[in-house]
């Protein structure tokens, strides 16, 4: 069934002008380019019955399949994780989304953790119903590998679209199923910051779902050092980043990484490991390998050029034992006062 014809037409009047507004967002964002998502593994649900849940929202009221589904509207399940940060950055489209066109799709968030930790996530943007699974039945009966993840489901209860995954394929489902024409991506141009420059935002959870938030550490440094499980140059520095961990004077340090979380736990950092698997704050930051560092001062901007690789992190993170001395001497921080950083 294509619902793309049968849905009706944005209506007149303020409200109007704004499904139009969002109409060319969620086109424009349906056509940026992305980084690259694993593929499905040979997993094609379309024409299958949708799976039967019955999970609680966040108050803890039941919710049937049956109670979302509707004679109009199809059904957007989307799957997430309030660990991935991939995921929070996917929300204010969710909630523009629910917002705009919920006359014309009915979209509900299924989920993973506790109650708390997903209104932290969602609350802002008014989004609702957020189902929690009892433990991963929803993912496991649809045979997800990753959030997020989305599967749309026709007004019979059949699924006509999935899974998709990734903030970009669901954006051009999204797209598609509102009849929504998706222009050509254009060229992906990411600005990258350099020394002296202000540090980019950085808000993402960490492995446990605290939100990590650059700002807030402004008035003391942080070093930020990006990671990969699988990197063999990364493995190697473990031990020394490890060591630096249990130094009683430092500098904070925050891990941006990538992968699976349980993976990332297994490595055992104490400090805060954020992940970054779209890479949007490597980016920004011009790394382009692993293990690499930077270091944010104490007014938030940058202070350091890159470090990349296993010797030049290692000396970075030597510098960063003793917070009493400014590591990059040779140009200190504009406009910072004289004295540590």
């Amino acid at each position: 069934m294509d619902h793309s014809r049968t849905l009706p037409r944005p209506a007149a009047g303020p409200q109007g002008r704004l499904q139009g507004w969002f109409d060319g967002h969620t086109r424009r964002m349906a056509a940026a380019p992305s980084a690259p998502v694993a593929a499905a593994a040979d997993t094609d649900l379309v024409g299958q019955t949708a799976y039967p849940f019955a999970l609680v929202d966040l108050d803890g009221t039941p919710v049937r399949l049956g109670e979302v589904l509707d004679e109009v509207r199809p059904l957007l399940l989307v799957f997430v994780d309030p660990r991935s940060g991939t995921c929070h950055e996917f929300m204010p489209d969710m909630g523009g989304w629910q917002r705009v066109y919920h006359d014309r799709l009915a979209i509900v968030l299924v989920s993973t953790g506790d109650p708390e930790t997903n209104r932290a996530m969602t609350a802002e943007y008014g989004i609702a119903p957020v189902l929690l699974q009892r433990d991963l039945e929803v993912i496991d009966a649809y045979g997800l590998m990753m959030a997020p993840a989305a599967v749309l489901v026709g007004t019979d209860g059949r699924i006509v679209a999935g899974p998709q995954y990734g903030p970009q394929a669901i954006r051009e489902l999204v797209a598609h199923t509102l009849g929504l024409i998706v222009p050509p991506p254009p060229a992906l141009h990411v600005q990258v910051v350099g020394r002296g420059d202000p540090a980019p935002r950085l808000r993402r959870p960490d492995l446990e779902g605290n939100i990590v938030d650059l700002a807030v550490f402004q008035g003391e440094p942080v070093l930020l050092l990006f990671w990969s499980p699988g990197c063999g140059y990364c493995e190697e520095l473990l031990p020394h980043v490890l060591a630096f961990e249990r130094a009683t004077v430092r500098t904070r340090l925050i891990v941006v990484s990538g992968g699976a979380i349980g993976v990332n736990k297994e490595l055992g950092f104490s400090s805060p490991v954020v992940l970054d698997d779209d890479y949007a704050i490597a980016q920004s930051f011009g790394v382009i390998g692993t293990p690499a560092a930077v270091l944010i001062g104490s007014r938030g901007t940058v202070v350091s050029e890159v470090a990349r690789g296993s010797v030049a992190v290692r000396a970075y993170v030597d510098r960063c034992r003793l917070p009493d001395m400014t590591p990059f001497p040779d140009r200190p921080e504009p406009s910072a006062p004289s004295g540590p950083w």
